[in-house]
C-alpha cells in the first residue's frame, strides 16, 4: 500500500503536468505574460511569481485583440459598422417572402390555433356520455 507521502507526490506530479498543458493552451490564445510565467513556474515545480493574476480582461489575450483589429479594419473598409450592415441585411422585419407567406396564411384563415391532445393531464373530461376521451382536443 502506498504511503500518504507517495500519494501526495503523485498528485503534485499530476498537477505539474496539467500546468504544463495549460501553459501550452495559454500560449496558443496569447494569454498575458503574467499567466504564462506563473504556469511555467508551476509546471517546473518552482516558486510562483508574486504577480496579481486576476482580474484579467479579454482584450489582454492576443487572439481577442487580433479579432478586434480585424473587425475594426472591416468596419473601415465598409465605411459603416459591420454588425449594423449585417443586421440590415439579415434582420429586416419584412421581406417579399414574409409578405407572401402572410397573405397566403391570411387566405387560409390566419394562424392556426394550438391544439393539445392530452385532455386528462389537464383535467378535462368528456362532455357527453358517448364521447370518446381519446378524440377530445383542448383549444387554448
Amino acid at each position: 500500500m502506498a504511503s500518504e507521502l507517495d500519494i501526495l507526490r503523485a498528485r503534485v506530479a499530476s498537477l505539474e503536468g496539467l500546468c504544463a498543458e495549460v501553459y501550452q493552451l495559454a500560449g496558443t490564445v496569447g494569454a498575458p505574460v503574467r499567466f504564462l510565467d506563473a504556469l511555467a513556474a508551476a509546471a517546473a515545480g518552482k516558486r510562483l511569481p508574486k504577480a496579481e493574476l486576476l482580474p484579467v480582461l479579454e482584450t489582454e489575450c492576443d487572439a481577442v485583440r487580433e479579432r478586434e483589429d480585424r473587425l475594426a479594419q472591416a468596419r473601415n473598409v465598409l465605411g459603416v459598422s459591420a454588425a449594423a450592415e449585417l443586421g440590415r441585411k439579415g434582420g429586416a422585419k419584412t421581406s417579399r417572402a414574409k409578405k407572401t407567406a402572410a397573405r397566403a396564411n391570411g387566405q387560409k384563415g390566419g394562424r392556426p390555433r394550438k391544439v393539445l391532445n392530452v385532455p386528462f393531464r389537464l383535467g378535462a373530461v368528456p362532455s357527453g356520455p358517448g364521447e370518446d376521451p381519446k378524440s377530445m382536443k383542448i383549444q387554448y
